[in-house]
């Protein structure tokens, strides 16, 4: 049986012995989350990524972080090094979306109308 109190904050229920809140309220003592940049953390054989992380499957914030280049990769998303696109580059059109052809598509087959016309 889970025992629970409440944040002295907030009064969202909390496990027992809990030393922090999602409001950010800290117990006593207890460091505040860093707020400094964070690195990919991306590892191939030993050699770290340079790139600042940007991207976490994380909700909470606590990481882990990598570059927009090893997110894609991590997730199975289309290549980024096929763009020419390395570490946190934009590129300089959208990436290719289906649903964008399907919207298209749809915006050309449709006839046109006038404002305020009923269709």
């Amino acid at each position: 049986m889970r025992v629970f109190s409440a944040c002295p904050r907030c009064d969202n229920e909390l496990p027992e012995g809990a030393r922090a809140c999602s409001c950010g309220w800290r117990a006593k003592g207890e460091p505040a989350a860093s707020a400094g940049p964070t690195m990919c953390c991306w590892n191939d054989h030993g050699i770290d990524c340079k790139h600042r992380g940007i991207m976490s499957p994380s909700t909470n914030g606590s990481g882990p972080w990598y570059c927009r280049e090893h997110w894609y990769e991590l997730r199975g998303y289309p290549d980024m090094k096929a763009g020419g696109l390395h570490g946190n580059e934009l590129p300089k059109t959208p990436l290719h979306s289906f649903a964008v052809d399907n919207v298209r598509k749809r915006l050309k087959s449709s006839p046109h109308r006038e404002p305020g016309e009923e269709g």
